[in-house]
Order: structure tokens, then C-alpha cells, then sequence
């Protein structure tokens, strides 16, 4: 299934209706197959990276990961294993995570499966769909 960037805008509405806009890197993608997630996960993780405020946040721990992955599929694809038509969908998103402490300034990544949208928490490999815990700042109004 092709996602069109117009597609992803509509869907993204859905979840936060204040979504204005997505700029993605591509105009089209592909969902990841759910049954692929686990091993992604596993390849590209980088829970073991520690935090040093100033140098490496949890803004980097989501570009970070977001490049292992689309080098994880490039890989993919040069051993002919999996050659989709397009990439995933996979974002880098600064938002307000609710939580424990309040509402804080935080960046997670954002992953279109077959079965719908994720949030992937890059720092411990969590995989969450209870949206209503971020709400991502670039996009709105």
C-alpha cells in the first residue's frame, strides 16, 4: 500500500485533529509490516545510549534510530531480501509527552504499520499506540 504525504496528513488528523502539516522527506511511503517491527527494533536499537544533557538527548536518541532504520531497509533491499516499492513511514517527532512528571519537551518516533500508527519510545524500545501520551509540536497551528 502506498502512503502519499496527503494520505499521512489525513491520518495523522485523525489521531491529533490540531495537525496541521507533515513534511516529509519523500512523497511517498510504504507501511512496515507488523511483523517486521520486533526486528527492526532488535537491529537498530540504541537503548544502551546513555543521556548527557546538552550533547545527547532525547532528540538525537530519535534521529539516531530513525537513520539506523532506513539503513536497516536499504540493507534490506541490497541483499534482496525485502524490496519494498517505497520506504516506511517512520518520523522524528518533538513534542509535550505526558507523564509521571507533568508534561515535558520530549522527541519520539512515529512508525506507520500495516495495522496502523505507533509511537516508538528510542530510549527503552517501548512501542506505544496510547496517543493521547504525545501530542507532537511541529505540525500545529
Amino acid at each position: 500500500m502506498i502512503l502519499t504525504s496527503d494520505h499521512i496528513l489525513k491520518e495523522l488528523k485523525e489521531i491529533w485533529p490540531r495537525f496541521k502539516w507533515e513534511w516529509p522527506k519523500n512523497p511517498n511511503f510504504t507501511a512496515m509490516p507488523d511483523d517486521m517491527l520486533p526486528r527492526v527494533i532488535g537491529a537498530c536499537s540504541i537503548k544502551h545510549m546513555v543521556i548527557i544533557p546538552g550533547i545527547w538527548e532525547c532528540e538525537n536518541f530519535s534521529g539516531c534510530w530513525q537513520s539506523k532504520v532506513e539503513v536497516f531497509q536499504y540493507d534490506l533491499w541490497q541483499s534482496e531480501e525485502y524490496r519494498p516499492e517505497w520506504r516506511w513511514y517512520i518520523g522524528d517527532y518533538l513534542g509535550i509527552a505526558s507523564g509521571l512528571f507533568g508534561d515535558v519537551d520530549h522527541s519520539m518516533n512515529l512508525i506507520r504499520l500495516e495495522s496502523g500508527w505507533v509511537l516508538f519510545e528510542p530510549q527503552t524500545d517501548i512501542v506505544s499506540r496510547d496517543f493521547s501520551l504525545f501530542k507532537p509540536i511541529v505540525g500545529e497551528a
